[in-house]
């Protein structure tokens, strides 16, 4: 299977030596990219140099919730409790420890987000509420342990289908998602197939198709 994998990448034109195995996690540290084809993770390779990190437990707890709360805030403590597998115990610990983030009740429960976070927001907003093809595992999803704020708690068994643990690639449009969709091949061209979810509007074909087009092939 290792050998099988290997090839694959090599095909996908990224070498081993670059710790590219598909679905291979990235290093603590680094950061992992890969092209997608459809939902299939085609390859990954290591981002940037490896950084050391700390010695002391606490240390490394906070580290670890400044880390999840600036790349998926607003998030709550069960959200850092899902992304890591950490206890509520040792949640409560990197919350305490973790600098530069700021909290926010939201719905009576409390969120962190980095402080630079409202103004990304606001100069991004308008791509933030734009058209976004996702693919299956994407964090968005994935990343949260209440989902409701982007998935209708309706829709969820239509993007896990069987709660299987295999998610399908979703439309989201205005932050929210609308539907799914998948990679076809029609004449021998490919093309994008959106399935919306019950009570819910997709895209214009049109829209979908030009942002189907930007997608890595």
């Amino acid at each position: 299977m290792a050998a099988a994998r290997v090839r694959r990448t090599e095909r996908a034109g990224v070498s081993p030596a670059d710790d590219a195995v598909p679905h291979r996690p990235a290093r603590p540290g680094s950061a992992a990219r890969g092209r997608e084809a459809g939902a299939v993770f085609r390859g990954a390779r290591r981002l940037g140099p490896r950084t050391r990190h700390p010695a002391d437990r606490e240390a490394a707890l906070a580290r670890w919730a400044e880390r999840c709360f600036v790349s998926h805030g607003p998030a709550t403590a069960a959200d850092l409790a899902r992304w890591t597998g950490l206890t509520m115990a040792d949640v409560r610990r990197g919350i305490a420890g973790a600098s530069g983030l700021v909290t926010q009740e939201i719905d009576g429960v409390p969120h962190w987000y980095a402080a630079e976070l409202p103004d990304l927001l606001a100069e991004h907003r308008r791509a933030a509420r734009g058209l976004l093809l996702l693919p299956g595992f994407d964090e968005l999803i994935l990343g949260y342990a209440d989902r409701t704020p982007t998935l209708d708690r309706d829709h969820e068994t239509l993007v896990v289908p069987g709660r299987n643990g295999v998610f399908k690639p979703t439309v989201i449009t205005g932050g929210r998602a609308v539907g799914t969709w998948r990679r076809v091949k029609l004449k021998g061209a490919e093309r994008i197939e959106a399935t919306p979810f019950p009570g819910a509007k997709l895209p214009a074909e049109a829209s979908l198709t030009r942002a189907f087009s930007r997608l890595p092939s």
